[in-house]
């Protein structure tokens, strides 16, 4: 936007750019930019030219959209599932909004007396935080989840929804013996800047592993993969990531020998 100094860089390896693949510093509807592309057909991508320009941009949104949580069998699905609370790998993922700069989450829970709201700029909530920040969500129960966003200004309103999420904490959850399966995990920094993520595992149960570790964009598509082979209950290294990765909010997929666990990943160029 030459009138308000925005800039905005993403590489994809097709002729087409999806608008909610933007996810760190949307485009803003109702503003004109001026776009321009080049490409890697006559070499590096770095040193090629860009195209001649032209203005595009968004419609401005007259009423902001309702969205919920995701549905199965989309990746990510969050409607009607269980979630243990205060885990490093508990999330819940919001269909994403084009546009869309903050999502706000809701959970109710009426017989306990449970309303509360947490505001993220992106539409994932991990389900770990204190007394401090807010009750904490109990073992057994059930919370309705509701979501307002906001785009171009304008806010959807909580919008009526029938997704719930219920806490288990017993272990007794597939999810809870792959977590100790695979150990604890632990990415920094993140949000990645220089294109360099620490990975780290530690506890896991098995003597020799396999380990793979993908990354993957908010449509579920692959974008990195590697593999490892490691021994012992530790395992530490340095993922390299390709600067055409555009800035966003990504999931990143560890398989320890079939069993797998998420984390989320930030990339910020």
């Amino acid at each position: 936007d030459p009138d308000a100094g925005y800039i905005r860089r993403i590489a994809r390896n097709r002729n087409y750019i999806i608008f909610n693949e933007m996810l760190s510093v949307p485009l803003t509807p109702g503003v004109k930019y001026f776009a321009r592309v080049r490409t890697d057909r006559d070499g590096p991508l770095a040193s090629a030219h860009f195209g001649t320009g032209c203005e595009m941009g968004l419609g401005a949104a007259q009423v902001a959209p309702c969205t919920e949580l995701i549905q199965a069998p989309a990746y990510g699905h969050s409607c009607n599932e269980t979630r243990a609370f205060n885990t490093n790998n508990s999330f819940i993922y919001a269909q994403p909004v084009v546009g869309a700069t903050e999502y706000q989450f809701r959970l109710i829970n009426a017989q306990e007396g449970y309303d509360q709201t947490f505001i993220r700029n992106n539409y994932i909530l991990q389900l770990k935080w204190n007394n401090n920040v807010a009750p904490m969500l109990q073992d057994g129960y059930t919370y309705n989840v509701q979501m307002n966003v906001k785009v171009n200004g304008l806010y959807s309103g909580f919008c009526p929804s029938s997704c719930n999420i219920t806490i288990d904490n017993s272990g007794n959850r597939p999810e809870a013996s792959v977590t100790q399966a695979t150990g604890e995990t632990t990415l920094w920094p993140n949000p990645v800047r220089d294109g360099q993520v620490h990975l780290n595992i530690e506890g896991i149960r098995d003597a020799d592993q396999q380990i793979t570790v993908d990354i993957l964009n908010i449509h579920g598509k692959k974008i990195f993969a590697k593999e490892f082979g490691n021994s012992g209950e530790r395992f530490n290294t340095i993922l390299d990531l390709s600067s055409d990765i555009a800035s966003g909010v990504y999931m990143l997929r560890i398989t320890v020998n079939g069993k797998s666990t998420v984390q989320r990943l930030s990339i910020i160029r």
